[in-house]
């Protein structure tokens, strides 16, 4: 498995589609990641205001845009090895792109929020939670416009 090796990752998905069994391993870790997430929201004792609930069913749909548009530039009914590209590619982008914007996002929020002039001792819960969720919401879109590149990449330049 290539943890940050895109272009090593992308020049040999362009020679080459993944096989079956390399593409399940990327698909079995995205998919453990993805069920600790879920696991993690549900055991957590927040309630969610009307407002974070939205961002994070705004951040869903942009998960299921993400995965539409990789079908669709991929070349949609007449396109090859969509899961075999999507999914290696996904899991490096995944270690190289979100999560250290994820973390760098999380770090600079205050910073700014302070330089804004926002009193973050002051914010509730809800407000920290509306902020994190909007983080969470940026990441997500970032996230799938570069599979989506990458994916687009794939289909017009495999040998």
């Amino acid at each position: 498995m290539y943890f940050f090796r895109l272009k090593t990752l992308l020049a040999e998905l362009q020679a080459e589609p993944a096989n079956d069994s390399r593409t399940f391993k990327y698909f079995f870790v995205l998919t453990v990641i993805i069920a600790a997430q879920v696991i993690y929201n549900i055991a957590r004792p927040i309630h969610f205001s009307f407002s974070t609930i939205c961002i994070l069913i705004a951040a869903s749909l942009v998960r299921l845009i993400g995965i539409i548009t990789c079908y669709f530039v991929n070349g949609g009914k007449n396109g090859k090895y969509f899961f075999h590209r999507t999914f290696p590619i996904g899991w490096v982008l995944l270690l190289r792109i979100a999560l250290p914007l994820a973390v760098l996002l999380y770090l600079l929020a205050p910073v700014i929020l302070n330089i804004l002039g926002v009193n973050l001792v002051a914010l509730s819960q809800k407000q920290i939670n509306i902020i994190n969720s909007t983080e969470a919401l940026i990441v997500t879109i970032i996230y799938w416009w570069f599979i989506a590149k990458n994916v687009k990449f794939l289909a017009n330049n495999a040998l």
